[in-house]
């Protein structure tokens, strides 16, 4: 789990948000932060895992 080790408080607080709210623009309201900027860390964090995390259709996860 090397991916996990070199996550940020800043990727994981965005991971959380993304699970709890299940939008991306939820979750950017959630942590004060536009949308641009939790999609960027979402394509940061799949990246870094070499996995589609909460792939989905849009931005909304069921």
């Amino acid at each position: 789990m090397d991916a996990l080790r070199r996550i940020d408080l800043d990727q994981l607080l965005t991971l959380y948000a993304l699970l709890v709210e299940k939008h991306v623009t939820r979750a950017a309201l959630r942590l004060h932060k536009s949308q641009p900027a939790v999609s960027h860390a979402l394509a940061q964090l799949r990246t870094r895992f070499g996995d589609p995390l909460l792939g989905g259709t849009a931005a909304v996860w069921s």
